[in-house]
């Protein structure tokens, strides 16, 4: 849009050819972005997706939660009780939290990105002793997941390896 003013004497038109100005960059500009949006969609991080945990009895879907990584159980081995009620998170020291299914549980969280593009800074609840850890994780390769639960220090803590879950894995969540 080319717009030339030749008169001095008009002030208020001027002000209305600036505001008109910038009102047709501000909508061209986001109707530029909005149509591009999927386009520059980032594609998804390698450390999300589903994952068995180091006994195989359980899976945990990591997925980003905003600018750092969450998961949550979404497959047990044996999600129900021998008298066919599903697992809860009995072993949780708070009373209010401790009749949770352990399946759709939250039992990664905060974890944050760090300058090496390993994770760490987080937590990770462990529903069979009913304690949060320190977490970090690291992509060891596509289909492999070094997760480091640790108390304070890392030298304190113990490592498992996670292996990558098909997608289509049977959830015992809805």
């Amino acid at each position: 849009m080319r717009l030339i003013l030749t008169s001095r004497k008009s002030p208020p038109a001027l002000a209305i050819a600036c505001v008109m100005l910038f009102v047709t960059a501000f909508f061209h500009i986001t109707s530029v972005k909005a149509g591009n949006q999927s386009d520059n969609a980032a594609p998804p991080l390698p450390e999300t997706g589903i994952w068995y945990d180091d006994t195989k009895q359980g899976a945990v879907e990591i997925t980003q939660c905003g600018k750092k990584l969450c998961g949550h159980i979404v497959w047990l081995e044996n999600p129900l009780t021998e008298d066919g009620t599903p697992i809860i998170d009995k072993y949780n020291s708070d009373p209010s939290k401790a009749k949770r299914p352990v399946c759709g549980l939250q039992v990664l969280g905060e974890l944050t990105i760090q300058e090496d593009g390993t994770y760490d800074n987080g937590w990770v609840y462990d529903p069979k002793v009913g304690h949060t850890f320190n977490v970090a994780i690291n992509l060891v390769d596509p289909n492999k997941l070094h997760v480091r639960g640790y108390a304070k220090l890392k030298i304190f803590g113990r490592s498992l390896t996670w292996t990558r879950a098909p997608n289509n894995l049977e959830r015992c969540t809805n």
